[in-house]
């Protein structure tokens, strides 16, 4: 008995190709898969945390469409995992399995189903047997209520027929059991919080308007239709500098579009995040701080106007509510030096993409994202409030475009049936949206780490859709690879 199992503790977990027939994707003995199978659907498997046992020799073994085979805990968990006293093993195995579990950071789930490979037929296969897709066993999965470990199709089959497909149907599909990996546990949806406010308008990203309660514009009015004339003159003065200082004339004449609302539809969020740009460049041209791009002196009647429309400005936001809210934020946000040193660099390029990427964010919220953005390129996050107003564009944006997409669809299955719906569904500005947005997640996962690090809520909403897409991107290219 010692000299046997000595044996089997020294055999490889067949890392070598062993494959055994052509149509296997599993590398595993056909003997070893048939127990590996019968024990993924046991009552034993279904009721505790032994399923990882089987999920952790799955993820050791390669096959065709995984290219690299590798821990399924991670590295520091195997470590921790491994130097256990003798103690710990000497428990009863459920107690030692409920502990790895803690470990490795494992989470039971209620209700586990499993599905069975009769009942994946019926409902996969019509009257005329035609090949169904991959995506089909994503809409009979998340039809079904099942969860999976990691992903609920393991088997990356694009295409499969019924006819002499059942071993690969097996392999394809062993959905659902008791736990399922941390990356897949969502955590709570960040509240939106101050600032800009963000939907979906024709398919794209857009900010929605937060007009000012009637008692406000009332109290008012005398002074924003004054602020109105004034910001037409200065509109006219700033056309001269467009070559000069085209930024200042830009964020001239997007305050200038916000404030041509009727006054109880007016964008308050809008006015301020614009004219706290305006403000800074008023203060820095008073200041001649010129040390970066602003370098021509401005005409003296452009500059006094300027500067009237920004005190005006002041008491325009001071009288709403919302407005005065903003400003008390925003100093102080200011005050946290080092977190403004910190995001300037990711917050840049973040902004740079929110105002350019048509693909995303509509022309009106790319109009109004412009001029935040220039002013922060153009004299820093430190200067004044529009610091804070960058801020609130980028986390909200960024909360919205993962709670549009990844957040109402939570598990990798589900956005690769979304994705795949694309291709179907052209034209439609959702599917569209949905598409812009995994490219600009992927492509700033660096930027958005770094803009976040101070913000544990954030950070930890942000991490977890990144992993998301992460496994998105990864499938796709095993698929793409078959």
């Amino acid at each position: 008995m010692a000299s046997g199992s000595g044996s089997l503790i020294n055999r490889e977990l067949w890392r070598p190709d062993v494959q055994e027939a052509d149509w296997s994707e599993m590398n595993a003995p056909e003997w070893a898969r048939r127990e590996l199978e019968s024990f993924e659907t046991s009552e034993l498997a279904q009721t505790g945390s032994w399923v990882m046992i089987a999920a952790w020799y799955r993820a050791l073994l390669p096959d065709r469409m995984v290219a690299k085979a590798g821990s399924l805990f991670g590295e520091t968990a195997d470590i921790e995992i491994a130097m256990q006293p003798d103690g710990f093993w000497k428990r009863k195995p459920d107690v030692v399995m409920d502990a790895i579990a803690e470990i490795a950071g494992w989470h039971s789930i209620d209700k586990p189903r499993v599905a069975t490979l009769s009942e994946f037929i019926v409902h996969t296969l019509d009257e005329t047997k035609q090949p169904f897709s991959l995506s089909k066993i994503y809409e009979f999965v998340e039809s079904a209520g099942y969860t999976a470990v990691r992903d609920s199709v393991r088997g990356r089959v694009n295409e499969l027929t019924y006819d002499g497909q059942i071993q690969r149907v097996r392999r394809g599909i062993y959905a659902s059991n008791a736990w399922i990996a941390p990356s897949e546990t969502q955590p709570p949806t960040p509240e939106p919080g101050p600032g800009p406010q963000y939907g979906l308008v024709g398919g794209r990203l857009a900010a929605l308007a937060s007009p000012p309660s009637d008692d406000e514009t009332t109290a008012q009015e005398r002074l924003i239709t004054r602020l109105k004339r004034d910001v037409n003159v200065l509109n006219d003065l700033a056309k001269p500098i467009g070559n000069s200082h085209p930024h200042l004339a830009g964020a001239i004449r997007e305050y200038g579009d916000l404030l041509s609302a009727n006054i109880d539809e007016m964008d308050v969020t809008g006015l301020w995040s614009v004219g706290s740009s305006l403000a800074g460049y008023a203060q820095a041209f008073r200041d001649q701080n010129i040390s970066r791009t602003l370098s021509e002196p401005l005409e003296p009647q452009l500059e006094g106007l300027l500067q009237s429309v920004v005190r005006q400005h002041g008491a325009l936001i001071l009288g709403f509510k919302e407005g005065r809210d903003l400003v008390n934020r925003a100093d102080e946000f200011a005050l946290d030096r080092n977190r403004l040193a910190e995001i300037e660099q990711p917050g840049n390029a973040l902004l740079d993409e929110l105002s350019v990427n048509a693909d995303l964010v509509d022309d009106t919220t790319r109009a109004l994202h412009t001029p935040v953005r220039d002013y922060l390129h153009d004299v820093g996050w430190m200067a004044n409030r529009a610091g804070y107003s960058g801020y609130l564009i980028i986390r909200n944006s960024i909360r919205a475009i993962i709670h549009l997409t990844i957040g109402k669809e939570p598990t990798v299955t589900a956005i690769l049936s979304t994705v795949a719906g694309v291709s179907v569904m052209a034209g439609d500005p959702n599917m569209e949206f949905f598409r812009a947005a995994l490219p600009f997640l992927r492509d700033n996962a660096a930027q958005l780490a770094a803009f976040f690090n101070h913000s544990p809520e954030m950070k930890a909403y942000v991490e977890w859709a990144l992993k998301i897409v992460g496994e998105v991107e990864a499938t796709e290219t095993r698929d793409s690879n078959d």
